[in-house]
């Protein structure tokens, strides 16, 4: 029975789909071993190959400023608590632009142009172009060099393991190393300016104190030279005491903030890292992109799919009837001069 008549009339058993393998093998052989080969050509010499360093750290809460924040606060300013809410604000740090234009404008070796370049050049457009010059252009390079970035991070631990992928595995490592002294340095930016905007706000409160605690100590004197005895009223004494108690404060408001300003300089002469490396960029010995062994896997199986189909169709038109098959013909014809 013809297979055309056969669809028609029966279903297909397994007989009749082996048979058609068999007679077709040749295309279920030849079609996934042609896509194979051309998948692998593609993937080994066409598509950029990638190489991912990674790099855990874990970030401190910024003791400089953090340490006089309680302070800053009785007065109505606020520097942040160095709490760890903060840290989870890293990620969002670490993907900023103002971190990644600060990225692309450093130079680094690439071993791909043999020569040491901007960031900026190597992974941008290979004409004629200086960043900082085209807005839309630096956005899309900040925008490509972000997606060269993930993170992860374990809330538990709060450890960020940060990965980056290069073109080549060297540049990678070296990248994700500057970034990470870049985050560092930009977090020891913020807590310098924090407790600049902190010591000029406790300088002025000193001056201001400082006046304040003349003026009381001056009002006390003077109150003492006008009245010596005071023994028999009192008025006098209760009003001497609130001058007295009014000097308490201010001196050891007085106090307390020259206590803090010592605190400040002395902080400032030290030199403390904010972002601790639990484990170094590491150097990737094997590329992470393309997935060579999967491309050509899917696509052998995506050739072998077709294959089939291919084989059932070709079996279906050569059962067809010669009127069929005319007709067929005067179709792909059409569609060939459409």
């Amino acid at each position: 029975m013809p297979f055309k008549q056969k669809i028609e009339s029966d279903p297909i058993n397994l007989f009749d789909i082996v048979h058609t393998i068999a007679r077709n093998i040749r295309v279920i052989i030849i079609l996934p071993i042609f896509l194979i080969f051309v998948t692998a050509i593609y993937v080994q010499f066409f598509v950029q190959h990638s190489y991912t360093s990674t790099s855990k750290i874990i970030t401190s809460s910024g003791k400089p400023a953090s340490a006089y924040a309680g302070l800053a606060a009785e007065f109505g300013v606020n520097i942040g608590n160095g709490s760890s809410s903060q840290n989870k604000l890293y990620p969002e740090m670490i993907k900023s632009k103002v971190i990644a234009k600060k990225m692309l404008s450093l130079k680094f070796y690439s071993n791909l142009e043999m020569k040491e370049q901007f960031l900026w050049e190597i992974i941008g457009p290979k004409n004629r172009y200086i960043f900082g010059m085209d807005i839309k252009k630096d956005e899309i390079l900040i925008q490509k060099f972000i997606s060269m970035i993930s993170i992860k991070e374990n809330f538990r631990t709060e450890i960020l393991t940060i990965s980056l992928s290069a073109s080549d595995p060297v540049l990678a490592m070296n990248i994700l190393s500057a970034l990470i002294k870049e985050i560092d340095r930009n977090k020891k930016n913020n807590i310098r300016l924090k407790t600049i905007d902190t010591k000029n706000f406790i300088v002025e409160r000193i001056k201001t104190t400082e006046d304040e605690l003349i003026a009381s100590e001056d009002s006390l004197k003077n109150f003492r030279i006008r009245n010596r005895q005071i023994q028999n009223s009192p008025y006098l004494q209760l009003k001497q005491e609130r001058i007295s108690r009014e000097v308490m404060v201010l001196t050891s408001v007085f106090t307390n903030l020259k206590q803090q300003l010592e605190n400040i300089k002395i902080e400032e002469m030290k030199e403390s890292n904010y972002v601790l490396t639990i484990d170094e960029p590491t150097l990737p010995l094997y590329r992470s992109r393309p997935a060579k062994a999967k491309s050509v896997t899917i696509a052998g199986i995506i050739g072998l799919f077709l294959a089939v189909i291919i084989s059932f169709i070709i079996e279906y038109f050569k059962n067809l009837s010669k009127d069929e098959q005319k007709y067929f013909k005067k179709i792909l014809e059409l569609l060939r001069i459409i």
